[in-house]
């Protein structure tokens, strides 16, 4: 937990910043992580000036990602996906040891049968991978999807995603 009982999220992703601002409003502490620029000015001028007195933000890439703090909620929504395979398993240790005992992550993950992951622009992860990802946490929600639908840019694909909520094992 953070100073005088706040609480610390960490919204790895943070795009437009709608999740990061959300938090914020509820009276969190936030850490906004994305590769953009733009992203980290959108979270700014989104949370304004009273709420960005308890945000904090840092634009940086996952594979240049070396620390994560130590947070009771970390959310990453189709996000992570986009970390390079080969740092993807360094990242996952980071999330991992950055959540406080009993603290929760939120997000999801592409399956192998993901257009993206079978293209080789998102990394996706198997069963087993993900069995083992989620060792250390209790599994309070898990969906596996697979559809074909629509992408913000690009028309349809095949998408393939596991969202998880899960909480960490004291």
């Amino acid at each position: 937990m953070g100073q005088s009982g706040e609480f610390t999220a960490i919204d790895l992703g943070c795009g437009a910043g709608i999740e990061s601002v959300d938090l914020l409003s509820r009276g969190w502490n936030v850490i906004a992580i994305d590769r953009e620029p733009t992203s980290i000015s959108a979270v700014l001028e989104l949370a304004g000036p009273q709420l960005a007195q308890k945000l904090k933000t840092i634009c940086i890439s996952f594979e240049d990602l070396f620390d994560v703090p130590a947070a009771e909620f970390i959310y990453s929504y189709h996000s992570l996906p986009f970390c390079d395979v080969d740092h993807f398993d360094r990242l996952w240790t980071l999330i991992q040891n950055a959540v406080n005992p009993n603290g929760i992550f939120a997000g999801s993950f592409f399956g192998l049968n993901d257009e993206w992951v079978k293209s080789g622009h998102s990394t996706g992860v198997s069963t087993e991978t993900l069995k083992r990802y989620l060792s250390n946490f209790d599994i309070l929600h898990y969906d596996e999807v697979e559809k074909v639908g629509n992408t913000a840019l690009n028309g349809p694909k095949n998408w393939h995603f596991i969202d998880v909520i899960i909480r960490k094992k004291i």
